[in-house]
Parts: C-alpha cells; structure tokens; sequence
C-alpha cells in the first residue's frame, strides 16, 4: 500500500492506492472494498482528499497521464494530461479554497524521478477541466531534485509549498506563479511534509 486517503466529510469513504497495482475504493469504512477505479492510475504514489470539499480526490502516479482525478469521492476518475509533457507523477495538492485548483510534481520516468541530481522535474497547475501550466517564475527548469512533497496552507489560499529531495523547501504565495526557497534545508524530503 502506497497511499490512504480519508473523506473528510464522510468517515466511512476510503480511498487506497497500491503502488504498480489499483486504486481501490470502500463506502463502509473498510469493511469491503470495490475493484481498481476505472481511469484511476495503477501505479499511485500520492492519494489526497480535499480539505473541505469531499467530493474531491486527486492522484499522482506513474502510470497513464501522472495525475488523475475524482470529482465524486473517488467513485469515477479522469486523466487530464493536455500540457503535461512529462508523465511520472508523484506529488499532488490542491487549493484548500478552490478544489478545481489543483497541483501535481511530475517526472520523465521513475528512473529519472529517483535518480540523485537529475530528475528532470516539473510542477504543474491546472484549473477545472483547464490544460495543465507549468509552475517556473523562479525554480530551475528542469528541476534537478524530484518534489515529493506538495502542500497547501488551509489558512493561507493560493500559498503553495514543494519539497524537493534534497532538502529544499520552496513557497509560493500566489498559486504557484512565482516561487521563493525557503531559508533552510531539510535532511531530504522523500514522501511528504505536514504544515503544523
């Protein structure tokens, strides 16, 4: 298992992503569990639930597109992949005001991703069923370090944060249009960070 996710709005949703195998789904808290979501990507790397709005969930993975979606608690998903023009995802996050919002960290392939100074990366945004825009106004392009951490601030809309697998911390202010590093480096950054 690569990624659980919990709906905030019903306890009993259940997301799961297992890692080069499905997304499953379960209504009843875990009890029981359905099949591997259509349009879903296979091999999940990060599952997020809104932080408000339940009924959507976001995904970054490796394979298909690098990033799918579900509007309806994870039930149906969708690939949007106009403007990717890499398709390894990894990191997603999403705007805590505007659910259409939303983020993902994406490579050219796994090898690339995990590799230690060339990944390759890239962060994209899109808006509703919008092309994806890649976020650069101030990070590299390409990004050397994999971000495998995206998150949102549910106090600040539009602020962003990537953490990239060597240490570096970026913010942006202003959803992603420009960036700043922040003024430490951590150890590594290599599945997630928390906002406390």
């Amino acid at each position: 298992m690569q990624a659980i996710a919990l709906s905030l709005t019903d306890p009993n949703v259940i997301v799961v992503g297992i890692e080069a195998g499905a997304v499953v789904r379960s209504e009843d808290g875990g009890q029981t569990w359905s099949e591997h979501r259509r349009g879903a990507l296979r091999d999940c790397h990060t599952l997020v639930f809104h932080a408000t709005c339940g009924d959507w969930v976001y995904e970054g993975g490796g394979s298909g597109a690098g990033a799918a979606v579900s509007r309806d608690a994870g039930a149906t998903w969708q690939q949007p992949s106009q403007g990717l023009d890499r398709h390894y995802g990894w990191a997603v996050a999403a705007d805590p005001a505007r659910p259409e919002v939303w983020y993902v960290a994406t490579s050219p392939s796994a090898f690339k991703a995990h590799s230690a100074h060339d990944a390759r990366a890239a962060i994209f945004r899109t808006v509703g069923d919008g092309a994806w825009h890649k976020l650069d106004d101030g990070l590299s392009q390409p990004l050397d370090h994999m971000p495998y951490a995206l998150l949102t601030d549910p106090a600040a809309p539009g602020h962003l944060y990537a953490g990239l697998s060597n240490g570096a911390v970026w913010h942006s202010p202003d959803y992603g249009d420009t960036w700043q590093p922040l003024p430490f480096v951590l150890p590594g950054v290599h599945r997630t960070m928390v906002l406390l």
